[in-house]
């Protein structure tokens, strides 16, 4: 498959079919920058991990910056979805926020390594404006959630970039602590969690 066809793909849908040596490619390169870093990664090293020659990774990516675009744009596409399909316009506010909050809370846990990538490169100068963009949109949803709860009322004064940073801080806080062994993950820590942020944003 080119490298453009790819980006087609990526274009058209955020749920993305990729073939199976291109998913462990992904997949490779997201585990060892997370391991690794970013800079210390080779090229090399990601097709040995991947089980994949050398060559094959030119099939699909021009160049290391071209794939850790890739491997960030896939997996921030999947927390977009994720957030954006928590959402139901039949529920109440409260409702909605606890389930974009505990969908948040599952992709962090169900997908570590994709969190901590996304973590750790939101900022890195080789993100392509495309993938800022993505970025963007995320903020944008959950920015007018945020002034739709306080139009209504119901969450607390402030600016919503504010508001978003703290909770967003929550759920890192939360997901390195149990990375330490401080919390356990399981069905009350997420029930205590989104309790907790809910209390921190609701106007009583």
């Amino acid at each position: 498959m080119e490298h453009n066809d790819l980006e087609h793909k990526l274009n058209k849908k955020s749920k993305i079919e990729l073939e199976d040596k291109e998913f462990r490619i992904l997949n490779s390169a997201l585990v060892l920058f997370v391991e690794k870093g970013y800079h210390a990664s080779t090229l090399p090293e990601i097709a040995k991990h991947a089980n994949v020659a050398a060559g094959t990774i030119y099939l699909y990516f021009k160049n290391k910056e071209d794939l850790v675009n890739m491997v960030w744009r896939v997996n921030k596409l999947k927390l977009k979805d994720s957030l954006e399909s928590a959402f139901d316009i039949n529920q109440s506010y409260e409702e909605n926020f606890r389930s974009i909050y505990i969908s948040y809370l599952n992709f962090a846990f169900k997908n570590s390594d994709a969190f901590s990538f996304l973590n750790l490169h939101y900022h890195y100068p080789y993100l392509t404006n495309q993938n800022l963009k993505i970025d963007e949109e995320i903020e944008s949803f959950l920015f007018r959630f945020i002034k739709q709860g306080q139009k209504e009322g119901l969450v607390i004064d402030g600016a919503a970039p504010l508001i978003l940073s703290l909770l967003d801080g929550g759920v890192v806080g939360i997901f390195r602590s149990v990375r330490k062994g401080l919390l356990k993950w399981n069905s009350k820590l997420a029930t205590d969690s989104i309790n907790l942020a809910w209390n921190s944003i609701c106007k009583k």
